[in-house]
């Protein structure tokens, strides 16, 4: 299976410029199109602020890359929120991992798939960048062998420790808001005053 990690570019700007409001009906928007763009059999969830993480099962690193290159298309030739009279438009930084091939445990798996996204962050944007391997679309950061040097956070770091944890082990640690009624269903992590963590 192969994991990938999505953060959106520059979504900071969004919620400073249009309000939080909008800067949730894009993350919305999102979801709804990164689901939308999978197969039954895949998973996608939303993964802290701006980031999500879409599994593959039964999908090699280099066949999560064709998925990867069409999302990334199709969210860059994407605009959002005409009904609120913006014309939002959005990239994102893409990190892919293969199990078995880049990581022994799945929790390693997904440092490293996160890691590779953050290669992107801390380079181009609006890239990809595969485990072991580097930048796809090499703009402006060196890509290959020395893809980590580029990764600027320290190991254990992730953004939201327990969503990893959670797909690393299995464990419901989320009360989770359901975008669909029936078939493979985005499943978004959501923090609620009234429904604590569990």
């Amino acid at each position: 299976f192969s994991v990938i990690f999505i953060d959106l570019d520059h979504f900071k700007h969004v919620n400073d410029t249009h309000g939080h409001l909008a800067g949730s009906k894009l993350l919305w928007h999102v979801g709804t199109l990164i689901k939308g763009h999978l197969r039954l059999i895949d998973y996608a969830f939303r993964y802290g602020g701006d980031e999500f993480v879409v599994l593959l099962p039964q999908t090699s690193k280099q066949n999560a890359l064709s998925v990867v290159r069409r999302l990334r298309e199709l969210l860059n030739s994407k605009v959002f929120l005409h009904e609120e009279g913006l014309n939002v438009k959005v990239t994102a930084s893409f990190g892919v991992a293969g199990f078995p091939a880049d990581a022994r445990t799945r929790k390693e798996l997904l440092y490293l798939a996160d890691e590779a996204m953050y290669l992107v962050k801390n380079t181009t944007r609006d890239n990809i960048a595969l485990v072991r391997e580097g930048l796809v679309n090499s703009r402006r950061a060196g890509s290959g062998s020395s893809w980590r040097q580029h990764c600027q956070r320290p190991p254990g770091c992730f953004a939201q420790q327990s969503a990893c944890q959670y797909l690393a082990s299995g464990v419901n640690t989320f009360s989770w808001e359901r975008f669909a009624p029936s078939g493979r269903i985005l499943m978004i992590p959501w923090r609620s005053n009234a429904a604590p963590w569990i």
